[in-house]
């Protein structure tokens, strides 16, 4: 998938260059992966194509676990459907966007494929993620120790945000 990303943004044959260019948007190839700016926003399209249908089975999953009683029952004491959104299948799906969300933290902190692929982490190191960069520091300049600690900062800074996740789902339940 990081491959084809990859050629889908180059910027001598890819297939975004030539449909931009037969629309009239651009009149030369974009080195989409060869600035900063760009080649950040097309490693966030990229990730967001890859992870989005994982989340989307997740809420899919929490929405066939709401009953249907409970929206009939919504619908008896007669509540529209904008107020049978936001008042009764949203705060019943808040579980399931958290799992996604946490899901999607765990990938975001662990994502070494596309940058490694598409763009080695450059230009400049735009788009080096944690992973990469204790890659190169435990293999590509062999510093054993760096590398090892980066990878376990990565990993704890994932926990920071995990516990994060579950302390304001716990707040919000409260609230609600």
């Amino acid at each position: 998938m990081a491959l084809a990303w990859g050629w889908i943004f180059n910027d001598s044959f890819g297939v975004l260059n030539d449909l931009l260019a037969k629309a009239g948007l651009v009149h030369g190839p974009v080195a989409w992966l060869g600035r900063p700016g760009t080649a950040m926003a097309a490693m966030v399209v990229a990730d967001v194509w890859k992870t989005t249908p994982f989340a989307a089975l997740v809420v899919l999953a929490g929405l066939q676990g709401i009953p249907r009683s409970t929206l009939d029952a919504a619908r008896v004491d007669g509540a529209s459907p904008a107020q049978i959104l936001w008042r009764v299948v949203l705060p019943l799906l808040r579980p399931a966007c958290l799992v996604a969300l946490a899901f999607r933290v765990a990938q975001g902190f662990g994502a070494f494929d596309l940058p490694y692929v598409m763009t080695g982490g450059g230009p400049g190191g735009s788009t080096e993620t944690v992973s990469l960069y204790a890659y190169r520091s435990f293999y590509r300049y062999l510093d054993f120790g760096f590398g090892a600690a980066t990878a376990v900062e990565g990993a704890g800074m994932a926990l920071l945000l995990f516990a994060a996740i579950l302390w304001l789902s716990g707040r919000t339940r409260e609230v609600a």
